[in-house]
């Protein structure tokens, strides 16, 4: 049995499905891309369980990354490289049940 259809219709299909209910996010992965290169740069956070992205926060230092994590103590896994910003945020934050420095990984 085989049906006929064209791409589009199920393009607009799957963009139908409703989104995901967004839960917690203990795995994070977060990384820098640039807006417009070489001139303007973001970070991105991104939920790796789900590969969605979470936010996008408004700057990309240390402070405003650090803030983040204090407010989304569900976080226990931070996924990153060692360069910028991120590699130094989680490091700032004191340590709780839970929560490891991932400087060095």
């Amino acid at each position: 049995m085989s049906i006929s259809t064209c791409k589009d219709t199920l393009l607009r299909l799957i963009r139908a499905l409703p989104d995901p209910e967004p839960g917690p996010d203990p795995v994070l992965g977060v990384d820098e891309f640039a807006l417009r290169r070489r001139r303007t740069y973001a970070s991105i956070l991104i939920n790796m369980t789900t590969h969605r992205p979470v936010d996008v926060p408004a700057d990309r230092t240390a402070e405003t990354f650090a803030t983040w994590l204090r407010d989304h103590p569900e976080v226990r896994v931070i996924c990153r490289d060692r360069a910028g910003p991120s590699a130094t945020g989680p490091v700032q934050e004191p340590l709780r049940p839970g929560r490891w420095p991932t400087s060095g990984i």
